[in-house]
């Protein structure tokens, strides 16, 4: 026998689907980032919105310094959502010593049409990481800015090194 659920529209009772085969169960979360999760815990009380938006912060703040990169990647593109008060914290990212983080940062300031970042996102084109200067290169082209040309067209050429889009 199987799990039975009430039906939602007419009251009538539906069978639970089963999980299809071919799909393996979750990974057990790390120990990272269930360290993570816990020192991120955001309060959802509507009577707290204060309290709510500095845990946030503060979880978003603790994802950019931490020593996974894939942590602070998307802690990079957390804040990219945010708008324009993230921007010097997503700047900052263009130093991270990974350049995937990088890359990241760069490709998310051009996403947000960050006009602010132009400086930063012409320095990152001398990034000694191809695909950080492409992702540059690319921001720098979605404003308007046409910096960064050259390394489009070297990519294109095949005369640049490999690139992983962002």
């Amino acid at each position: 026998m199987g799990l039975w659920l009430p039906g939602k529209s007419l009251g009538q009772q539906r069978q639970a689907s089963r999980p299809s085969a071919g799909i393996p169960p979750l990974a057990p979360s790390s120990q990272a980032q269930d360290a993570c999760a816990a020192s991120c815990s955001i309060p959802t009380s509507p009577a707290k919105p204060a309290e709510a938006r500095a845990a946030a912060w503060r979880c978003l703040r603790e994802g950019l310094s931490n020593k996974d990169a894939d942590h602070r990647i998307q802690a990079v593109y957390a804040l990219g959502t945010l708008g324009v008060q993230s921007v010097p914290r997503i700047e900052s990212e263009l130093e991270d010593k990974d350049s995937l983080v990088r890359q990241a940062a760069a490709k998310t300031l051009g996403d947000m049409q960050a006009s602010q970042s132009i400086p930063s996102l012409q320095a990152a084109l001398d990034d000694q990481s191809a695909p950080v200067s492409f992702a540059a290169a690319q921001a720098l082209w979605r404003m308007g800015d046409k910096s960064g040309t050259s390394i489009l067209v070297q990519v294109l050429a095949g005369d640049r090194g490999r690139f992983t889009p962002a």
